[in-house]
C-alpha cells in the first residue's frame, strides 16, 4: 500500500494530524505500507508510528511540531536513564518492527519555546505539570528532572527492531534528538542533525540499552553530546541490566557539541563492543569522552577508535571523567 499526503489548506495542527492519523491506521490495517509526504509544511502534534511503515519525505516537505506543551500527554518511557512518566515524544514508536524514515525532507522539533521554558523552570527551581520527580531516583543528567518538566525527545524508539532513518534533516529538538531505547538492529544513515549550540540538552543521537546499531555518514551539530552511548541509571538501571553493545559509528562529522562520541553518563547496564572510525570532529568541545558517576555501576569494555581527525577540539583525545559520586540509589555515599 502507498498513500500520499499533501499539505492541508488549513495550516492548523489539527488538519495535518488527522491526515497522518488516518494514513497510519490504513497502513496498520493493511499490515504495512509507504506514506509519502509531498512538499510543503505540516504542523503536527505527537505521532505514534505503526510497524511495517516507510515514511518518505519529499525534499521540500517539513514536519513541524507544535510547541503547545499540553499537546504532549504523559507516557511511560525512559528519561535520562530512568523509567518514569514523561512528555510524549514528538515521534514515538513502541514495540514496532520494520520502520523506515527516509527522504530529503526536514523534521523540525520547533524547540525554542521548550528551551526557554526549561531555562525558566531550572532558574526558579519550580515543579510544573503532573510529572513527579522521584526523590529516590538517581541524580539528573542535567535535563532538569528535579523540575518535573520532562521535555520530550524528537524521535524515540522503544523496544523496536529493524529501524532505518536515512537522508533527512532533523533540527530544533526540544530535548534529545534521536533516542532508541531497548531496541536492536537500528541504522542511522546520511542524516543532518542540527540544534543550536546553546539549546540545552539537545543531544544528537542517544543509544540507550540497544544492540546492533550502525551510525554512518551523519553530520551532527548540536547543543550537547553529538552521540552518547547509555545504558540506564541507578538501582533501576542495574536491575534491568540491559547493555548497549555492538555499535558501529563511521564516516560521521561532528561540529558543535559538548562531546563528539561519549559513553555515559548513564552506564548501569554496561557499554561494550563499540567501534568508531573515519570520523571528523570540528570545533567539538571534547572528542571522545567516557563519563559516569562513581557508584553508578556498569562495565565499559571493548571500545575501539581509529582514523579520527580532530580540528579545534578543546580536549581532542580520549577523556575519561567522573561526575560527583553517588550510590545506585542516587544518594551520595
Amino acid at each position: 500500500m502507498e498513500i500520499t499526503i499533501d499539505p492541508p489548506p488549513d495550516r492548523g495542527c489539527g488538519s495535518a494530524a488527522i491526515l497522518f492519523s488516518q494514513a497510519f491506521e490504513k497502513i496498520r490495517l493493511a499490515g504495512g505500507g509507504r506514506l509519502r509526504i509531498r512538499d510543503g509544511e505540516y504542523l503536527l502534534g505527537p505521532l505514534d508510528l505503526p510497524g511495517s511503515l516507510t515514511l518518505a519525505l519529499d525534499a521540500g516537505a517539513t514536519l513541524r511540531f507544535t510547541d503547545d506543551f499540553n499537546a504532549y500527554p504523559p507516557v511511560l518511557t525512559r528519561w535520562e536513564g530512568f523509567e518514569c512518566l514523561a512528555m510524549h515524544p514528538l515521534i514515538f514508536a513502541q514495540g514496532a518492527r520494520d520502520i523506515r524514515i527516509e527522504g530529503e525532507g526536514t523534521i523540525d522539533g520547533n524547540g525554542y519555546a521548550w528551551w526557554a521554558a526549561h531555562r525558566q523552570k531550572q532558574g526558579k527551581s519550580q515543579a510544573v505539570k503532573v510529572l513527579p520527580a522521584d526523590p529516590s531516583s538517581p541524580p539528573s543528567g542535567g535535563g532538569g528532572r528535579e523540575t518535573g518538566f520532562l521535555r520530550p525527545p524528537l524521535i524515540q524508539l522503544v523496544e523496536c527492531e529493524n529501524v532505518v532513518v536515512s537522508g533527512i534533516r532533523i533540527r530544533n529538538s526540544p530535548f534529545w534528538t534521536l533516542h532508541p531505547v531497548f531496541s536492536r538492529r537500528i541504522e542511522f544513515q546520511g542524516l543532518r542533525i542540527e540544534n543550536p549550540a546553546d539549546a540545552p540538552n539537545t543531544d544528537g543521537i542517544d543509544i540507550d540499552s540497544c544492540e546492533e546499531v550502525r551510525i554512518v555518514d551523519c553530520l551532527v551539530d548540536v547543543g550537547d553530546d553529538c552521540i552518547a552511548l547509555k545504558a540506564g541509571s541507578g538501582n533501576q538501571g542495574v536491575e534491568i541490566g540491559r547493555p548497549t553493545r555492538n555499535v558501529t559509528i563511521s564516516g560521521c562529522t561532528f561540529r558543535s557539541g559538548h562531546g563528539g562520541v561519549v559513553v555515559g553518563s548513564e552506564t548501569a547496564g554496561g557499554v561494550e563492543n563499540v567501534a568508531v572510525s573515519n570520523c571528523r570532529f570540528i570545533g567539538t568541545d571534547r572528542g571522545i569522552r567516557i563519563k559516569s558517576r562513581r557508584g553508578r555501576g556498569g562495565l565499559v569494555q571493548n571500545l575501539s577508535f581509529s582514523n579520527l581527525v580532530m580540528d579545534g577540539a578543546l580536549a581532542p583525545g580520549l577523556k575519561p571523567g567522573s561526575l560527583p559520586a553517588c550510590s545506585h540509589s542516587g544518594k551520595n555515599p
